[in-house]
């Protein structure tokens, strides 16, 4: 290893000159780059997430950039991006303060997830200046679509070596979320701008297939996800009524299915949609059984319960400046075992001091205020993005858009439902392609007026040239 390491770093000079040359793709990298989230082990940190260490690179490459061409930038100019700025000094303040040790080293911990929220933060403005350049590639779009295959296959074949059984239960992650959000905008923009009965079959049937691979999750949440993904590249292409319409039809026809079948479901469904239907207990015990899940069921969540419990004790005795990045996994667990939850205190191992909730545990570590400030940048950067999107009539930043805008809608779900650190990172990276997006059709709508002006600003000038001719 030491070896490796030394290669690595002599290399890296090299790596990072041969990444300044590929700056048109750095977007299609940075949004693709997201499901590329295997983790290597780092020695403080515990690991790391492949996308990060290429967030890593892509904020040196900015800052390199900025050194060797300088221009002017407006990115630190709107409310969202001055909010997001309070964001990132609390948690750097807060990091400096703790310094927070490494459970590799016998400490409590703490590092790793202080280095997730703090380069979330930070790859807001990496994320949102390469997107406010101009980029409208076509390799953009190739990047995010083989990034997002490469991460899905890796993914599968994880999940298949671990355990084969898992192969279909562990298809819909992070990895396809982010395929499903671009391949659903992909089939939806052909269908509005060339119509057809093949393409319509073509969008149902993508969407049939992300609904699916939804309900044979064990997760309970994911249906959920697959809907909004459905339903915003539905938005952003004009056929929201048509997919309300179809989602009512199929839907009801389901339920007629399952009540007519004594309320059964396909077997690998039963947890996912314990929320939606009164799933019989005997198969859902038996999936439970068979597959090591939880036996949470339906809307129940004991287990999220005590975590918040635990969480909001800490808000509550810290609630301006948080108890710091110090993580205690034993302190989980004994809070379970004194509850009586025994069986769920052996999963807290696997939580790491995490309260399955990216925004309270934010709020445990650096106090209510950041998440104050991190919700008002996420809701005015939402809104004022889903005003403007509309207005798009380039293509691929149109497609672009709904793609971030749709994985928003999982990832989003996923760091109030399930969320750590790392979902904290990734919704930060998503608001900044969305703020870049917003800068450069600005810029573009600008450019447009302008040069409208200029032509006006002509055709008068020779217009009263023309008439003051003699004949």
């Amino acid at each position: 290893l030491p070896g490796i390491v030394q290669a690595a770093i002599l290399c890296l000079p090299i790596v990072l000159v041969a990444f300044l040359c590929s700056v048109s793709i750095w977007p299609g990298l940075a949004v693709g780059g997201l499901a590329l989230t295997f983790a290597v082990p780092v020695p403080i940190l515990q690991r790391v997430e492949i996308t990060m260490g290429l967030a890593i690179m892509l904020t040196a490459g900015v800052m390199a950039r900025g050194i060797l061409a300088p221009e002017r930038s407006f990115i630190l100019r709107s409310s969202e991006a001055k909010l997001m700025l309070l964001v990132a000094a609390i948690l750097a303040m807060r990091l400096l303060y703790d310094r927070p040790g490494s459970a590799n080293f016998g400490a409590a911990g703490g590092s790793g997830e202080a280095f997730r929220f703090l380069l979330g933060a930070i790859s807001f403005f990496t994320v949102a200046k390469v997107f406010s350049g101009e980029w409208e590639r076509r390799s953009n779009q190739a990047a995010v679509l083989a990034l997002a295959v490469i991460g899905t296959a890796a993914n599968m074949a994880i999940c298949i070596i671990q355990d084969p059984r898992f192969g279909v239960l562990g298809l819909f992650q992070r990895q396809m979320w982010l395929l499903c959000a671009f391949l659903l905008a992909t089939v939806f923009a052909q269908y509005q701008a060339n119509g057809g009965l093949w393409l319509a079959m073509k969008a149902a049937a993508m969407s049939g297939a992300t609904l699916l691979m939804a309900a044979v999750s064990p997760h309970r949440s994911r249906p959920f996800f697959a809907v909004a993904m459905i339903l915003v590249a539905a938005w952003v292409y004009g056929q929201s009524r048509r997919v309300f319409l179809g989602l009512g039809v199929v839907i009801c026809l389901l339920m007629i299915t399952v009540v007519s079948a004594g309320y059964r479901v396909p077997y690998l469904s039963t947890r996912s949609l314990s929320t939606f239907i009164p799933v019989p207990d005997r198969q859902f015990e038996q999936l439970v059984w068979e597959y090591g899940l939880s036996d949470e069921k339906g809307w129940e969540s004991s287990f999220r319960a005590l975590l918040f419990d635990l969480a909001w004790t800490h808000i509550k005795s810290h609630p301006l400046v948080g108890r710091g990045f110090v993580l205690d996994r034993e302190e989980v667990i004994w809070a379970m075992a004194r509850s009586g939850a025994i069986e769920d205190a052996a999963r807290g191992l696997a939580v790491s001091g995490c309260y399955h909730n990216s925004l309270l545990e934010l709020a445990v570590f650096c106090g209510i205020p950041a998440v104050v400030l991190f919700v008002l940048a996420y809701g005015i950067i939402l809104v004022r993005f889903v005003r403007l999107l509309p207005g798009i009539r380039d293509a691929r930043l149109k497609w672009m858009a709904s793609g971030v805008l749709g994985y928003l809608a999982a990832a989003s779900g996923q760091m109030l439902m399930n969320g750590m650190a790392q979902d904290f990172f990734y919704v930060c990276v998503l608001l900044g392609a969305m703020q870049g997006i917003m800068l450069l059709q600005r810029r573009k709508e600008w450019e447009a007026a302008s040069l409208a002006c200029e032509t006006t600003d002509v055709s008068q000038g020779d217009g009263h040239s023309q008439a003051s001719l003699p004949l």
